[in-house]
């Protein structure tokens, strides 16, 4: 794991660099989690943290751990960078991953998480951030929920729930 630790401080520096300002790498903890099981990375730029899926670890997601580090090294360098009330996939955002040399994907997956993913028909409620338009989706209302992008902005995260169907609409 040193390995890969000090590849992940050198790939922060270069991105810094590359943004224009080399101390945004300073001081970013990356954590691996074995606990994420939806999400590939969250950034929470007020704690300067960035916590990625273990799974990433694996020799065969080396390309990918490169892509959601920098995905999610631009969401904290976008709000240290140009300030607190932006759009989570903004131009801002946008711009830091293009000169990173990554196309500005909202949302990618390890392949085994699309596999395992549940099909929408299975799905009841789906849970809508207003704000920056994240929906989860649950078999029941979960009315506890918040965005979590949203609630790293500082803003109240809470979602819309509306009713799904049970069953894909069928062609007639």
């Amino acid at each position: 794991m040193d390995e890969r630790s000090g590849e992940i401080k050198a790939l922060l520096a270069e991105w810094a660099e590359l943004w224009g300002d080399p101390s945004l790498s300073d001081g970013v903890r990356v954590e691996f989690s074995t606990r994420m099981r939806r999400a590939i990375g969250r950034c929470s730029p007020g704690r300067r943290l960035i916590r990625l899926n273990s799974q990433l670890l694996l020799d065969e997601h080396r390309a990918l751990l490169r892509e959601a580090l920098c995905h999610e090294f631009a969401h904290l360098a976008a709000y240290q960078l140009y300030g607190e009330g932006l759009r989570p996939h903004g131009e801002e955002w946008a711009g830091l991953q293009r000169r990173a040399g990554f196309d500005p994907e909202k949302k990618f997956s390890l392949p085994s998480q699309e596999a395992t993913r549940r099909s929408p028909g299975k799905l009841r409620y789906s849970h809508r951030c207003p704000v920056c338009q994240t929906v989860y989706t649950a078999r029941r209302p979960v009315s506890y929920w918040r965005c979590a992008r949203c609630l790293d902005a500082g803003l109240d995260g809470r979602l819309i729930i509306t009713a799904a169907p049970t069953q894909p609409p069928q062609d007639v």
